[in-house]
């Protein structure tokens, strides 16, 4: 197994992201890829950015199935995605920024904002 696909497992069993879940974020975030077609590692990279965002946005894997399909619903021009990213960083950034309201992400990995939020806590 690649470190990029390595990388990517790990994020997922902390964010608690099944494979129907991750196939329903490479679709979010890979609007060309074909469903069934192995992805490079470059794309495993953008995947797994994909669930850093999510999974600092706090989403659980069910959520995720009802908020993506919402914004298909709501945004039926085939821009959806473009509305989806921007709100899903903006949240991500938000909660990021206040860990103290929030939590960390369970894809949290640095060792110093572990160390303050177990000080802090």
């Amino acid at each position: 197994m690649s470190p990029a696909r390595a990388r990517l497992r790990a994020l997922a069993a902390a964010a608690g992201y099944d494979r129907e879940t991750l196939e329903l974020i490479v679709d979010a975030a890979l609007p060309a890829h074909l469903p069934g077609k192995r992805l490079n590692d470059t794309l495993i990279g953008h995947v797994a950015t994909a669930v850093e965002v999510l999974a600092q946005c706090g989403y659980t894997a069910d959520e995720l199935e009802l908020i993506t399909e919402s914004y298909r619903l709501r945004y039926r021009d085939g821009r959806w995605r473009d509305r989806f990213w921007h709100n899903q960083l903006c949240a991500a950034t938000l909660r990021f920024n206040q860990p103290r309201f929030y939590g960390l992400s369970p894809c949290e990995s640095d060792r110093a904002r572990l160390a303050e939020f177990a000080r802090a806590a």
